[in-house]
């Protein structure tokens, strides 16, 4: 059995790089686990606690508004950490085919067969008529795909790292990797939005030209610059400084969302796109690496539960829809109203289920190409 302390071996962890580590870079790594588990954990309270939102009369709607603001970090805390992770051991000139193999037999068959797997249980939920041609081709376009979106988006960044890595560990221009990377999403952005040209590359290109690379090449430095984070985050007046700051932004994001439609503020609002919400989501990680540094050192039970879902997190994400619609159709048998207990039944259910189901895929052979 691996030990809750060991960094899981999904594609997005790379190399540990243990003889290169210091202090500061040993701690982030323990508490790896811990971050990725928060994150997931709310990324499924995202999608199990969705229909409260639309029911004026649910006592779960406020949770839900919490969840889905603190859950817009989940992402880029992911893309921060897989930066990080990569960036242990990788050295001033990674080999392009080192990582290039990982994206196309790691990456590519666990969205190959996930893709396919909920492309036909929709067709058949919905009674479609499924055509072998129509999945291809929406496979080829990167269309329909849900939440798989990610994992399109790590291939792209598998296949761009050793680039952006060079670029970074130049000794002239390596330091402002970041400015020049936020430069291209700058200019990118309103190309993809304007230009029919481009419509054709946009389903490839578009999340890849957008903050989220931000995140990804801020891993970069969190690895460098390890010791000087782990010190000053820990400062009470940064963390109050922290609180204020995202309580202030949230604050504003609750006013938008109580006063337009859901729909509209993820399409309007742009959620983790803007260029401020880098900053907000910055303090986040610093104040989820204070909670998560907390947990280690005094509550032992629960960093084991949530180094648990860290430790299985990629499956677990790839893998949660399953579990989620399942035991919400279970529920429906029994509970014919859509009420909170559904709701909340749904998320603990999926919670729990997901976290086995993986578990119990990762003792299959082969595991590494789908969980």
């Amino acid at each position: 059995m691996q030990d809750s302390r060991t960094p899981h071996r999904e594609p997005s962890a790379g190399n540990t790089g243990a003889a290169t580590e210091t202090p500061g870079t040993t701690l982030l790594v323990h508490d790896t686990l811990i971050l990725r588990g928060i994150a997931v954990l709310l990324i499924i309270a995202r999608h199990t606690l969705g229909r409260a939102y639309f029911n004026n009369d649910s006592l779960l709607r406020p949770a839900y508004i919490l969840v889905h603001l603190l859950s817009q970090s989940a992402v880029p805390l992911f893309l921060v950490l897989s930066g990080f992770s990569l960036s242990l051991g990788a050295g001033k000139n990674p080999r392009f085919r080192k990582y290039r193999h990982i994206a196309l037999t790691r990456i590519l068959p666990a969205y190959t067969l996930w893709y396919f797997t909920y492309a036909i249980l929709t067709g058949v939920k919905h009674s479609d008529n499924l055509s072998v041609v129509s999945l291809a081709s929406q496979f080829l376009l990167l269309a329909n795909n849900g939440h798989l979106w990610f994992l399109v988006l790590l291939i792209q960044l598998y296949l761009l790292f050793p680039l952006l890595r060079r670029l970074y560990t130049h000794a002239l221009f390596g330091r402002f990797t970041v400015l020049f990377v936020f430069a291209v999403v700058l200019v990118a952005q309103p190309l993809f939005e304007s230009q029919a040209a481009l419509a054709f590359a946009a389903p490839y290109c578009a999340r890849l030209f957008s903050y989220f690379t931000v995140y990804f090449v801020l891993g970069f430095y969190l690895k460098d610059y390890a010791s000087l984070f782990t010190r000053y985050a820990r400062q009470p007046l940064v963390i109050l400084s922290g609180l204020v700051f995202v309580c202030a932004m949230k604050s504003v994001e609750v006013t938008q969302i109580v006063s337009i439609p859901l729909d509209k503020y993820i399409a309007d609002a742009g959620e983790i796109f803007g260029v401020i919400n880098i900053f907000e989501n910055t303090a986040i990680f610093v104040l989820l690496f204070v909670l998560s540094d907390w947990v280690h050192a005094r509550c032992p039970r629960v960093e084991v539960f949530l180094s648990g879902y860290g430790l299985y997190s990629y499956g677990i994400y790839l893998a949660h829809v399953l579990p989620m619609a399942l035991s919400y159709s279970v529920l429906r048998l029994f509970i014919h109203a859509d009420n909170d207990t559904v709701i909340l039944g749904n998320m603990i259910a999926t919670m729990i289920v997901a976290r086995l189901l993986v578990g119990w895929l990762n003792k299959l052979p082969f595991s590494k190409y789908y969980a």
